[in-house]
């Protein structure tokens, strides 16, 4: 049984945003050609990019050419509901354009490049009499150039979140981060630390870490992931090996062990998008947040081996952040 339209209007129509813009057709032109393009791409909204589904039609007369873009937000989880989300903001781009060649006493020829997309508007194909799908639309150049203009429209919209994101980390200031690695020879196990500059701590115990080089790099991504949103961050190690693996010029197939390349990957990963930069210190040589990260990754190596509670190092953790605090000049 074909969807009802004022059944399937209602999720064109309003979606997850309440309301639907159609798009800028010419009333007089008695024929429209359009094709859709859905596409994952992220949004910056206020202070952070979040993941989201987008949509772009472009449509002609065969004279015009103008564009339609709607999007709705991604879930957290993938599978069915992103595919859902994707469709969904398809559906809103969709509405707009049936909504115009409705209102205009016209007829549209449409070509869907998703196929869930193209499978619901089909499935409903009896409700929205004045379309007809690909068929009627065969591969030409008028179709490369409809294409041509979605694919245009996606990478503006992808350029202009970033830079909007790129304009937000400009106005922030930079958060300064020490970290650091404690590790004894004699037993596996390394305590890792990050400080940032107002004193906030971050700990953890790799059990089956006994290689410097990869805690010193476990700790620098410990004080990313501690620090997340869009915020520029300058991250202080006292590991040269370290500082020189993350740098873009670094050669991933000289580090031998593949979890160390891989962890170096992760990191680079999580930079991309974020203003992140990874500054070598001699260490012990009176950089406070330098000094304040040593404290914390021998403490938290100390508490794990001598199987203290969680609480005694939550109280060396806040000695250390109030000694530091008591450091930072007025």
């Amino acid at each position: 049984m074909p969807v009802r339209w004022s059944v399937l209007a209602h999720t064109v129509r309003r979606g997850l945003t309440g309301r639907t813009t159609p798009a800028p057709l010419l009333p007089a032109a008695p024929r429209w050609r359009a094709v859709i393009r859905t596409f994952q791409a992220p949004c910056f909204t206020g202070d952070a990019l979040s993941p989201t589904a987008w949509a772009v039609a472009a449509v002609t007369d065969g004279t015009h050419l103008t564009t339609h873009v709607a999007s709705a937000p991604l879930p957290t989880t993938v599978g069915r509901a992103t595919d859902n989300a994707i469709a969904l903001a398809g559906l809103e781009c969709f509405g707009g354009l049936y909504e115009a060649v409705e209102s205009a006493g016209g007829e549209l020829s449409l070509h869907i490049h998703d196929a869930v997309l193209r499978r619901l508007v089909r499935d409903a194909a009896a409700s929205f009499p004045l379309v007809t799908m690909t068929g009627a639309f065969p591969r030409s150049a008028e179709r490369a150039k409809l294409s041509d203009a979605t694919a245009r429209a996606m990478r503006s919209i992808t350029a202009h979140h970033e830079a909007l994101l790129r304009e937000h980390q400009a106005r922030q200031p930079v958060l300064l981060i020490g970290t650091d690695a404690s590790i004894d020879r004699l037993r596996p196990g390394a305590g890792i630390a990050a400080i940032d500059a107002d004193g906030r701590t971050t700990t953890r115990f790799l059990r089956s870490i006994s290689d410097t080089f990869h805690a010193e790099l476990a700790a620098i991504e410990l004080a990313i992931d501690a620090t997340p949103g869009t915020r520029p961050l300058r991250i202080l190690s006292d590991n040269q090996h370290a500082v020189l693996a993350l740098g873009k010029k670094a050669d991933l197939q000289r580090i031998r062990n593949s979890s160390t390349r891989a962890l170096v990957q992760r990191i680079r990963s999580k930079r991309n998008g974020r203003r992140i930069e990874i500054t070598w210190v001699r260490g012990h040589n009176g950089n406070s947040l330098n000094e304040a990260a040593h404290r914390l990754a021998v403490a938290t190596r100390r508490c794990r081996i001598a199987n203290a509670t969680p609480g005694a190092l939550r109280a060396i953790s806040h000695t250390i952040a109030s000694d530091l605090r008591a450091a930072q000049p007025a």
